[in-house]
């Protein structure tokens, strides 16, 4: 698959790759986890294609795991959204576990934790990319925090219509947001993190929710 959809976007956009190992929610049974060997191999056959980015191929607590690949891997290793706490991220940079971090403000710890991995991560020759899959409010929060990092700022950006779109993810927002035309979406400007919320809307899906 990652080969058949390198083949068609080319060089033309960054390609990552979310092994989604971190973490299982087993909905459909038990899932087998990737072994060290098991993620060597996927990184042997990507390591060709011009990826960007390998995201989270062990399980978030396995440092050292994540070490001995990082080590042999061509690819560099992303991951932290579901880590939680400063010491988790402390291990994962200890360890030298990833190349880019990945905390969610709203997942890890809040936004004061997350602008201490943006430190640590600058400190160490790192790269931050907030995971943002939440909803809008949860986007605004970690685009912000991303607004105040130094280096390359790559917004993960939820999108997987036709369940997952703007309208829906930003439902109590005031207006969806979007991404412009070359492909950016603009930090707000408004005092705090720019979150305007529709209380039309607010009272609508809260009914709705009281409802079920």
């Amino acid at each position: 698959i990652v080969k058949k959809v390198k083949e068609a976007v080319g060089d033309t956009i960054d390609l990552m790759v979310d092994a989604n190992q971190a973490w299982r929610i087993e909905v459909f049974g038990k899932v087998k986890r990737w072994s060290l060997d098991d993620a060597l191999y996927f990184v042997d056959a990507l390591s060709s294609l011009g990826i960007k980015w390998l995201e989270e191929p062990l399980d978030m607590h396995d440092f050292e795991g994540l070490s001995s690949l990082r080590k042999k891997s061509k690819i560099p290793l992303a991951g932290g959204e579901m880590n939680f706490g400063l010491p988790e991220f402390k291990e994962i940079i200890n360890h030298q576990s990833y190349d880019i971090l990945q905390p969610d403000a709203t997942l890890s710890g809040g936004m004061t934790l997350s602008k201490e991995v943006i430190s640590l991560v600058e400190k160490n020759n790192l790269k931050f990319s907030p995971h943002t899959w939440t909803n809008g409010i949860g986007l605004l929060i970690n685009l912000s925090l991303l607004g105040a990092y130094s280096q390359d700022k790559i917004l993960e950006y939820p999108l997987e219509p036709p369940g997952w779109t703007p309208q829906i993810r930003d439902g109590i927002l005031k207006e969806p947001i979007l991404v412009d035309q070359e492909g950016y979406v603009s930090v707000p400007t408004e005092p705090g993190i720019g979150i305007n919320i529709d209380e039309e809307k607010l009272k609508k899906f809260s009914e709705l929710i009281y409802e079920v």
